[in-house]
């Protein structure tokens, strides 16, 4: 009995102190530069997130994933695990995410005009909207752009934001629609932040899950998101402020 307390404890013990994050992926770079500033506050602690896209997050974390926390490219996918019994508190809105144009095969972007004039242009890069928020928002921008009936045959679809970029990076598309946070400060890219009138704003927002296992480190994490340091990061990946 004694040595099954002492497992038992050991247990409890090696899983404090550990948080699991499902993370859109257009937060690949930023997130990464947030949890060090944290870990700098908590240093003992450790931090997994895995990056991809929101719908497949969504998935998985119905099909039982074990998580502590959610961060997505959009609020409606939060709400509803909110309301489906998912989360301990309601989503909350930690940033606004930008569209762009971008290329990493020198084509001339200065305008979204050149989406339907440039005979350069074969493939269109796009994450897929039926998982990405930023692929629906990039289809919502060209069909109220009046591109999407001339374009459809060339567009081509990631499974994440990421995915659509490395069709980008690789020159399997001359061109993508795309987060800016991914292209921001990487000499890889040259980019047009599109018009955020021409699409929905991109509200991106993040629950604890109900079956966290460090409901208290998931707190601490969610408040640090929301703190002025952490909000001041966002804008420096070019996401426009939560709070």
């Amino acid at each position: 009995m004694r040595a099954l307390v002492l497992s038992v404890f050991l247990a409890l013990y090696l899983s404090a102190g550990e948080l699991n994050i499902l993370a859109a992926a257009n937060l690949k770079n930023v997130l990464e530069v947030i949890k060090q500033e944290f870990l700098s506050i908590y240093p003992d602690e450790k931090i997994t997130i895995t990056y991809l896209a929101s719908g497949k997050a969504y998935a998985q974390i119905k099909n039982s994933y074990e998580a502590d926390l959610f961060f997505s490219a959009d609020v409606q996918k939060p709400q509803k695990l909110f309301e489906e019994g998912y989360a301990l508190l309601e989503p909350q809105i930690y940033a606004f995410g930008k569209l762009v144009l971008c290329t990493a095969s020198g084509v001339n972007i200065s305008t979204p005009q050149v989406l339907k004039s440039s005979k350069q242009i074969t493939h269109i890069a796009i994450a897929n909207p039926r998982l990405a928020p930023y692929g629906r928002a990039g289809i919502e921008y060209l069909e109220n752009m009046g591109f999407l009936q001339i374009l459809k045959n060339k567009l081509v679809y990631g499974d994440s934001i990421g995915q659509a970029l490395n069709f980008v990076k690789s020159g399997n598309a001359e061109v993508g629609l795309n987060a800016l946070s991914l292209v921001i400060g990487d000499p890889s890219f040259s980019y047009l932040i599109l018009d955020p009138q021409d699409y929905s704003p991109i509200q991106q927002a993040f629950i604890i899950l109900k079956n966290t296992k460090n409901p208290a480190l998931s707190r601490a994490f969610g408040r640090f998101i929301l703190s002025n340091d952490a909000q001041e990061i966002f804008e420096s990946f070019g996401y426009g402020r939560g709070k």
